[in-house]
């Protein structure tokens, strides 16, 4: 691509008001995600591949790709201190500096770092055990569903409990996870069920179990 090549000669589809979107990956007119290898980065490209192995995830890919949120994707082996403690993901929004998140005219994050972990927690949850792939595909999905608008409601201004404000994110996680369990088939599906089982409200884990989600 040069200079000339507005959205990736894609302007139906993309969007890039100011040049930034496009960090090594376009969609093209049937929606497939196409990359540039001299520009997208290492941990992007491996993102994206496991994120493309279920249709949940790799459409949350495509998501990410036509955002007005520019998204900053490293992967870490380390486990992640989040507010609570341990965690998989981290998605932190750009603030000004006057501490103010940076948001697009449209009321979305302007520019965010995305932080995955592959580690295994200390004390074992729903990801113990799984693969790296499924993994990425899951922990990218979630945090992926955070950049939406409603979700950065939730997330920031709804006095809500965290579990209540996780529930949406969790329930494309769950569900990106079922899809990848039904192809490549990994560890316990009873234990793996009954994870989310305990942590999703009951109409929701039943949404996602009976595919009305």
């Amino acid at each position: 691509m040069s200079p000339y090549n507005y959205c990736a000669n894609n302007p139906v589809i993309l969007v890039d008001p100011d040049g930034e979107e496009i960090e090594g990956f376009s969609v093209d007119k049937n929606g497939q995600v196409q990359i540039d290898q001299n520009k997208a980065s290492k941990d992007a490209i491996e993102l994206y591949n496991a994120m493309s192995k279920t249709e949940t995830g790799a459409q949350a890919f495509v998501d990410m790709v036509n955002s007005e949120t520019k998204i900053n994707v490293t992967i870490t082996d380390e486990i992640i201190e989040g507010e609570d403690g341990e965690v998989h993901g981290k998605t932190t929004p750009k603030r000004d500096e006057n501490d103010q998140i940076i948001e697009t005219k449209n009321g979305l994050y302007k520019e965010v770092d995305m932080l995955i972990s592959t580690a295994d927690l200390t004390d074992p949850d729903r990801f113990t055990g799984a693969s790296r792939e499924e993994k990425l595909n899951a922990i990218g999905t979630h945090e992926r569903v955070h950049l939406s608008k409603e979700q950065m409601f939730r997330d920031d201004f709804e006095p809500k409990s965290p579990r209540w404000a996780e529930q949406r994110t969790s329930m494309y996680e769950f569900k990106t996870r079922l899809e990848y369990r039904s192809k490549y088939g990994t560890t316990t599906q009873g234990d793996f069920v009954k994870n989310y089982q305990k942590y999703l409200y009951k109409w929701n884990f039943n949404k996602v179990i009976n595919g009305k989600f």
